[in-house]
Parts: structure tokens; sequence; C-alpha cells
């Protein structure tokens, strides 16, 4: 009987640790109300307000209502909120890619982490977002409407890194679907040589655990396996974080 009390505390502390507090315990609530996301506190705009609570009630035939009547999808608020940004919570894929259908910019960079803590960032997209979750549709979603297979991170963390180093580096997800998120990202044209800060996502792929199985092939498909100083490195000798070979 103790396993419960034990279990509750330890939800507790994770929720005060994502900065949405003691009510992510409780039931039936959605994540904007969780994390004390109100839509008067991000856009002036009734119209947009009134989108954004739609949203949240996931009402798709108020969503289209409101959008026809000129209800703003691509309204920037308070750090760069956004309503699509509005549908990304709560694993309701449909209301989130009717936006994007209807529009919506997946490449806003916004400017805040809106009090969830790690799970966004200041310098985040709803693109590359969309690339570290696990959730499963929202990536495919994203970059069949518009999302940017270079898209960059501009935050703090380099190396977060575009898209394609996003992919490589999420967790949750098997292998064989990142290797068909890396394919696709690649067929768009994503960068597999940019350095961010100082490997590719190929290096990425090759140096962390578990990713080996999702590095793009090197011959077929044109990327060059060096590192930092422009050495080439072998897939058994992995480079370390900044671009010195590992030790034998």
């Amino acid at each position: 009987m103790r396993l419960l009390p034990t279990l509750t505390i330890a939800s507790a502390l994770l929720c005060a640790s994502t900065g949405c507090g003691i009510l992510n315990l409780l039931p039936g609530r959605t994540i904007h109300q969780k994390c004390g996301w109100k839509a008067e506190d991000y856009f002036a705009d009734p119209k947009v307000i009134a989108l954004c609570r739609a949203i949240e009630a996931n009402d798709l035939a108020e969503m289209e209502r409101l959008v026809k009547a000129r209800g703003r999808r691509h309204a920037q608020g308070k750090g760069k909120m956004t309503p699509l940004l509005w549908a990304l919570p709560d694993n309701r894929l449909p209301r989130f890619r009717w936006l994007l259908e209807y529009g919506a910019d997946p490449n806003v960079v916004i400017e805040s982490d809106f009090n969830l803590g790690n799970y966004m960032r200041p310098g985040d997209s709803v693109t590359l977002i969309a690339c570290k979750t696990s959730l499963p549709g929202y990536f495919d979603a994203v970059f069949d409407h518009g999302g940017d297979p270079n898209h960059p991170y501009s935050g703090k963390l380099l190396a977060d890194g575009p898209p394609l180093k996003a992919v490589v580096n999420a967790l949750g997800r098997e292998p064989e679907e990142k290797l068909k998120q890396v394919k696709r990202l690649i067929a768009l044209g994503a960068d597999m040589n940019a350095l961010t800060p100082d490997a590719t996502p190929v290096m990425e792929a090759v140096a962390w655990p578990g990713q080996i199985r999702s590095r793009p092939d090197d011959a077929r498909s044109g990327c060059q396996l060096s590192d930092a100083h422009g050495r080439r490195t072998q897939a058994s000798d992995p480079p370390c974080r900044h671009g010195r070979r590992s030790p034998r």
C-alpha cells in the first residue's frame, strides 16, 4: 500500500519540474489548463481568442467557422504563440492537421517556454517540436504542409539542431521510424553535412548509442562522414562530441 503515495509524490515532483504544477495530477484537464495557458494572456484579438478556445475544446466545426470568418490562423501573440502551437498539446492530431491544411505556418520561432519547461524552449518551433515528439502523425503532418527541412534552431542549446539532427537525437522512437523520417527529410533537401555546433547529423547518428540503425548510407546519400576538422571518420570509429576521435 506504500506504492501509491510514493507514485503520487514522484508524479508531483515531475509536474513541478516541468513548470505545470500540482494540477497536472487532476484527470480530464488539458495541457492548457494544467500549465495556465489562457488565450487572453497571449492574444488581444477576440477572434483569435475564440479560435484558441475552440481549439482547446477540440471543436473542429467551430474552428472552421472562425477561420472562415477571418479568425487569423496566422496570428502571432506574446512569445510568438500561434493558434497552431495552441493545437499542439494533448495528442489531438486532427485539429493540428486541420490548421496546417488551412495554411498555418509551422516554422514560427517561439520566444518562450510557455511554462512547459524543457518540452519547448525559446528558439524552438512547431516544426522542430514535431521532429522531437514520439507522438504519431505530427512529423508527417508538419512536413506535408510546409515544414522547413533545414529550419534552424536559434536558441541557446545549438546542439538541438535543425530537423534532421532533432530526429536523430530524439528519444522514445523506434529506429525504423527514425530511419523513415530521416529518409523523408533527406528527400526534402535536408542538409546532412550541417555542423551544429561541432557535429553533423550523420556523425550524431554514428556516435550516439542506439542511433546506428538510422545512420544515412554514406555512399547512397552523398553525406560526408568527417569530423569538425575535416578528417574522414569511419562508422567503426565514431567521433567524440568535440571533433576528436574516441580513444581506443
